[in-house]
């Protein structure tokens, strides 16, 4: 009995810091950057990455950005309606990213019927789709996109 007990304790002693270390480990950009994208991809036409530019990935907290995601955005943007966003909490860390669409792209020279060829505008609709992620468990508390109004 004594033996078993002492194995119980040793076993929750063992488990109970890397419980605590999952807890306190924070998303690189890099994979923040991925979940934006993933975000991003229901609502993208062009469905590309290229297509995009990233303006801005930083760090916040949440006190620094609540009011800017206060303010609903466009419902007429392409694809699904987007989920509402969650509470912001002001002392909590996020990964706020802001990305562009291209403003234009070139066609290759094998695309181009014609040396007067038009660029392409990968993204007509959207003029910037801004994320904010927990920094902790890559949940995306809220989004901003902001689209064209088309008549």
């Amino acid at each position: 009995m004594k033996r078993a007990s002492i194995i119980f304790l040793l076993l929750v002693i063992s488990v109970i810091p890397v419980a605590c270390t999952n807890q306190n480990q924070r998303l690189g950009q890099k994979q923040a950057l991925q979940i934006a994208w993933k975000a991003l991809d229901q609502n993208s036409s062009s469905l590309d990455l290229e297509s995009w530019e990233i303006d801005e990935v930083r760090k916040v907290v949440g006190g620094e950005v609540v009011s800017e995601f206060s303010i609903p955005s466009k419902e007429n943007c392409p694809g699904p309606r987007s989920p509402e966003n969650q509470p912001i909490k002001v002392s909590s860390e996020y990964w706020y990213i802001k990305v562009l669409p291209q403003s234009q792209v070139l066609p290759t020279q094998k695309d181009t019927a014609a040396p007067s060829s038009m660029p392409i505008v990968p993204e007509p609709s959207i003029q910037s789709a801004i994320y904010l992620i927990d920094m902790y468990n890559g949940d995306v508390i809220a989004r901003k996109i902001t689209c064209l109004d088309i008549p």
